[in-house]
């Protein structure tokens, strides 16, 4: 068995988070797109017998609004600026790691991913509002308006807390019984 060079590991890293990233950006923009060009504000389209929702949405706060209600200017140094800064220091300080499992890479992705998304819709539009479109429930319990990006977010955090949770469980004294 050939062992990897670190320089081709170094590529293999760079080419992962590149794809990752790429893919969720590309599918967020173009269904985000579709949502504004296809659905009518405030109008819902049910599917699954209304488990999955289907409606257009503009979010100028983070998750589920937070922050929306902040001025313009205070807006765009948490939102645009500050997300900006640690987007880069995520991702310069991802692809200099040698030791990085491949959960903790793909996670990384996800959320960089998820975040130059929002960050694009944040960036192009006047009022720095994120496009969100998609709801799942059941009767009035409901998560909240999400997109694409908001997914890879959500994913790529789960992802990443996973081996926290299994080296935590590791670490446990186990229980002595007399």
């Amino acid at each position: 068995m050939q062992i990897p060079s670190t320089e081709n590991s170094a590529k293999k890293r760079y080419l992962t988070v590149l794809l990752i990233v790429f893919t969720v950006v590309i599918l967020d923009y173009f269904t985000k797109r579709y949502a504004e060009a296809s659905l009518v504000p405030g109008v819902a389209k049910d599917y699954l017998n209304g488990f999955f929702r289907i409606v257009y949405a503009e979010n100028t706060g983070a998750f589920l609004g937070m922050g929306g209600q902040l001025g313009k200017v205070p807006r765009f140094l948490i939102f645009t600026a500050a997300t900006s800064l640690f987007l880069v220091f995520v991702a310069f300080t991802t692809l200099r790691q040698k030791d990085i499992d491949s959960y903790e890479l793909v996670a990384v992705s996800l959320i960089i991913g998820g975040g130059i998304g929002n960050l694009i819709d944040r960036v192009v539009r006047v009022d720095g509002a994120v496009i969100d479109f998609m709801n799942m429930g059941i009767g009035s319990l409901r998560t909240g308006i999400f997109n694409v990006a908001d997914v890879a977010l959500t994913a790529g955090v789960l992802l990443w807390l996973l081996p926290l949770r299994r080296s935590a469980r590791a670490m446990e004294v186990p229980e002595v019984t007399s």
